[in-house]
């Protein structure tokens, strides 16, 4: 006989995990029911915003998803919150199901093979997220603001700063060198530069920006891949994502290039003296002196203005995308929180 029947907001195509009086459901509306086995009432939903066709895997602390954004989603169990977000296939659906064995994650994708996940040994530092500068804190994307101009939705006092170290590797530069390390301190590589600038990395290459030029070497050995010279003098480090590498420029523009061969894309105008800015999937955020912007790469057209353009001042580092929400700190307004109405 039927005990219980519960509503969701969308079909549910993967198996069901119960664990400890509780059945984890994954479904297509982006969220991991949490629901009581006795009675079927809703305890919970993890929302990992992406459409779900796997089955959970349930720790003891734990859940983990896959999802048709092609990120893996790990939330805490007890408390609910996203612990962490992994793009392994963006774009691209992942239909596996996550496994959890030994203290480690595996999942199966389409085009690049089973994952393996772990934690770092604490005697040998922490993975960072963002090795490319692309100033994305988590991979929950931008917020979906529609209309011409964009709201302060939060202030706040906790900004997040992307890193410059990447899996086993560490990269520095000082003394006129770039220095490619393990992370147990062996020197790998150097090369020699004109200037010290802060080194971005994305896929097989690292990308350094001189006074005047930007270029992208092997990982393996620093051999050089590209090298193209600027219009004006570099403001910033590389903002790398996906195919896209963007600089700040002393002309008040965001230089593009194509991350694979260096082709040049038209630079995008900020109108103001601009700093680093972050990319998420095709969406560049712009900000400057007196602007912070949206700007869709693909089309090559402004998506929204922030509507207090004339009292913010001047952005004082890289727009931070986290939450679904945009932070620029500014001169005037401070630490000014961009998105949807809520």
């Amino acid at each position: 006989r039927e005990l219980w029947r519960t509503a969701v907001g969308d079909t549910v195509i993967g198996a069901v995990a119960l664990y400890e009086g509780r059945a984890y459901a994954c479904s297509r509306d982006g969220n991991v029911h949490v629901l009581d086995l006795a009675t079927g009432k809703g305890v919970a939903k993890l929302a990992a915003k992406s459409p779900m066709v796997s089955s959970p895997a349930v720790t003891a602390d734990a859940v983990y998803v896959s999802a048709d954004s092609g990120s893996i989603y790990a939330f805490d169990r007890l408390q609910g919150s996203l612990r962490f977000s992994m793009a392994l296939t963006p774009g691209t659906p992942i239909f596996s199901s996550p496994a959890v064995s030994d203290g480690k994650l595996f999942v199966g994708t389409r085009s690049k093979g089973v994952f393996v996940i772990a934690d770092r040994p604490r005697d040998r530092g922490g993975l960072r997220s963002d090795p490319g500068r692309t100033g994305c804190a988590d991979d929950l994307g931008l917020p979906l603001i529609e209309g011409d101009e964009a709201s302060a939705v939060a202030r706040t006092d906790r900004p997040v700063a992307p890193s410059t170290t990447t899996g086993d590797l560490a990269f520095s530069a000082s003394g006129g060198k770039l220095v490619c390390a393990s992370d147990l301190g062996a020197t790998l590589w150097s090369i020699d530069l004109e200037c010290d600038p802060p080194p971005s990395v994305s896929g097989d290459k690292v990308f350094i920006c001189g006074k005047s030029s930007i270029q992208a070497r092997k990982i393996v050995d620093g051999a050089l891949v590209w090298r193209q010279e600027l219009d004006a003098a570099a403001l910033s480090y590389p903002v790398v994502s996906g195919d896209f590498v963007a600089v700040a420029t002393a002309d008040n523009r965001i230089a593009l290039f194509r991350a694979s061969d260096g082709k040049p894309h038209e630079p995008v105008p900020v109108g103001g003296k601009p700093v680093a800015p972050a990319i998420c999937g095709n969406i560049m955020i712009v900000a400057g002196e007196g602007r912070i912007a949206a700007y869709d790469l693909a089309s090559s057209e402004w998506l929204w203005n922030y509507k207090d353009q004339d009292h913010i001042g001047t952005a004082t580092g890289q727009p931070v995308i986290c939450n679904e929400t945009i932070w620029v700190g500014t001169t005037k307004r401070g630490l000014v929180a961009i998105g949807a109405k809520r």
